[in-house]
């Protein structure tokens, strides 16, 4: 799936269409939370360029559903874990996009919001959230985002060198961002975000100290 760039402005015109399965577990039960695979894409930047690193993204993507759980569980939250099929594999995948579309634009001015009365509360995936119900009482679901790169010492040493010569050092390539976002379930409203810009979600200590601050910048946890 591509990436949504924390950095570009985007431009929402509508919400995508998605055929009307239900995805959510089959067993009718009640849960604060429906929590979905977290979306991690770990980049490392080489003198060569951008190279996608899936070991690392996976490591990242494991590391933050076990302390998700573990933290939910922790602060008396109730939830259920998402599971998809291959069968639904596409459809989740243009929900998860339109989810990263909806909360990217909280820190954008675009035309839909400017001068119509609307601001970044008003944001939502609308009917597309009914998908993920099922027969399932749940009251919000819960978005994991995560994107890094991570600068080799070879472009490192390459800035090093070119501040040497010009007196000027090029900006870093490394990026940290983490996003939790929770929309409700009946209406599909944004109803809290909280965004994290430092730590390695591959190790485990500093994925756990991801999750904690965000659970406490949506005070899902006690500060």
């Amino acid at each position: 799936m591509g990436k949504v760039s924390i950095f570009s402005s985007i431009a929402i015109g509508g919400m995508l269409a998605l055929s009307p399965l239900a995805y959510a577990q089959d067993a009718a039960e009640a849960a604060d939370y429906l929590v979905m695979p977290p979306n991690a894409e770990v980049v490392f930047i080489t003198t060569g360029g951008a190279e996608p690193r899936a070991d690392w993204s996976d490591a990242a993507r494991m590391n933050f559903e076990s302390h998700v759980s573990d933290q939910l569980t922790a602060n008396g939250h109730s939830f259920m874990s998402f599971e998809t099929s291959e069968d639904t594999s596409e459809d989740i995948e243009q929900l998860m996009l339109l989810q990263e579309l909806v909360t990217a634009s909280l820190s954008m001015h675009i035309p839909h919001k400017e001068g119509n009365g609307y601001n970044n509360t008003d944001l939502s995936l609308g009917d597309s959230v009914a998908l993920l119900r099922g027969e399932n009482d749940v009251d919000e679901v819960l978005f994991v985002d995560h994107y890094s790169q991570i600068e080799s010492s070879g472009v490192f040493l390459m800035a090093v060198a070119v501040g040497t010569v010009t007196g000027y050092v090029p900006p870093s390539n490394n990026v940290r961002f983490s996003r939790f976002s929770t929309f409700d379930m009946e209406t599909g409203d944004l109803t809290n975000t909280a965004i994290h810009m430092f730590g390695d979600p591959r190790d485990v200590g500093e994925s756990q100290n991801i999750v904690s601050n965000l659970m406490r910048g949506m005070s899902l946890a006690g500060q």
